[in-house]
């Protein structure tokens, strides 16, 4: 009796530990990392794995991607379409084998300048495969479900470090030549028994 009453706690707490990951018929995507964190004005790199659990091969296509809210960190999907998207429009799609896997690097994010350590950006990622090579002449679609992920702003940048002005480093440097004078003139001298 006891033991129903904790089971939806412990169902929602084991989904929430378990890597966010999307499964569709015949398509599956798992973000490498799938939460991530960088500074105001930091950019970041996300990769997943795709895989191909349909009776076929699949064609990678498209990829839909949001991320809110925008005053936090925006989020630009060019390496996942320039890798993917144009070589099948272009007649040359990515094939992914019955079975196989691919690891993919689909899009980076970065944080607003403005950004407040501790704001937090959530977005959903998902990619598009076809069992047909042709733009033209589609066949049978698969989509991987929505994969959520969450972008947080840590502290605020730090500061270029500062460079030691020219005087400095000339004091710096007469300071070293007359220890070594010093050391040496102390050598020379004959000890005194």
């Amino acid at each position: 009796m006891k033991m129903n009453r904790y089971l939806p706690a412990v169902l929602a707490a084991l989904l929430l530990l378990c890597p966010a990951a999307s499964r569709a018929q015949g398509l599956s995507f798992v973000f490498t990392n799938d939460t991530q964190s960088a500074a105001a004005g930091g950019t970041l790199a996300y990769a997943g794995t795709v895989s191909n659990t349909s009776g076929s091969t699949l064609f990678l296509t498209f990829d839909a991607l949001s991320l809110t809210p925008a005053s936090v960190a925006t989020a630009d999907d060019s390496v996942f379409f320039n890798n993917v998207t144009l070589p099948y429009l272009g007649g040359a799609p990515i094939a992914l084998a019955q079975g196989a896997s691919l690891l993919l690097p689909v899009f980076d994010v970065t944080i607003d300048p403005g950004a407040s350590p501790g704001d937090l950006a959530s977005g959903l990622f998902s990619i598009q495969a076809d069992t047909s090579s042709d733009p033209g002449n589609p066949g049978t679609g698969f989509s991987t479900t929505d994969v959520p992920f969450t972008v947080i702003v840590t502290s605020a940048p730090l500061p270029p470090a500062a460079a030691a002005e020219p005087s400095t480093v000339g004091e710096m440097a007469i300071g070293g030549l007359g220890m070594i004078g010093m050391l040496l003139l102390r050598r020379s001298r004959p000890r005194r028994s």
